[in-house]
């Protein structure tokens, strides 16, 4: 797949040939020197994925993906690989069935942010989190980021365009038009954006982010 150029749209958020440079670089142990993050995207209906991915420092490592998971098994199942690896934060997507498995995942001792992709952005100029977290995956992307091989993955962040709302900030296309040109959710595109959801220093305090 990496051979064959997808079409771009004139707001696509991603190149494709940056994406295909990602995923084609070879390994590096410098990327990883960094902070852990884990990004959870939770399924909302019964046709989506829930989905995990882990990043350290530069690198995605990990693309995990479940489907038809109840909150509490998708909780148990971040909280086993947590208990597993040194992680500085796990951010989870807040909005719908996602707020149950970061309570959950709270109140056994894991350390969550709430990724509310709808709250206001750190940075004026963008709409909302959703369009801060993909730019700050887009501009790491363009300093080294590694993303892995992953055809889904691709389709999903070359579908991802950008708009200007009428107070001039930056918004991302909504998550239910993507599904529309893509015939499925971006649950992994979205899962890789939320682990740039946040600046977080390692071993950060709990009440620093939590909630």
């Amino acid at each position: 797949y990496l051979g064959e150029p997808k079409t771009e749209d004139i707001n696509s958020l991603f190149n494709y040939e940056e994406l295909e440079n990602s995923m084609k670089q070879g390994y590096d142990p410098l990327l990883e020197d960094g902070v852990t993050i884990y990004g959870l995207d939770v399924a909302r209906f019964g046709d989506d994925t829930t989905v995990f991915a882990r990043r350290k420092g530069y690198v995605i490592t990990k693309i995990e993906e479940r489907k038809k998971f109840s909150t509490v098994e998708t909780a148990s199942w971040i909280a086993n690989s947590y208990l597993q690896e040194q992680v500085d934060a796990v951010v989870v997507d807040t909005i719908g069935v996602g707020g149950g498995v970061f309570d959950i995942l709270s109140n056994q001792g894991v350390f969550c942010v709430s990724g509310n992709a709808s709250n206001s952005a750190d940075e004026p100029k963008y709409a909302n989190k959703r369009a801060e977290m993909y730019f700050r995956l887009k501009e790491t992307l363009s300093i080294g980021l590694k993303l892995p091989y992953d055809e889904e993955l691709l389709e999903e962040l070359m579908a991802t365009t950008y708009m200007y709302n009428t107070k001039g900030q930056i918004q991302i296309q909504s998550k239910d038009k993507i599904k529309e040109t893509l015939g499925r959710s971006p649950d992994k595109a979205d899962a890789v954006a939320l682990t740039f959801f946040a600046n977080i220093a390692p071993k950060m305090l709990e009440d620093d982010w939590h909630g």
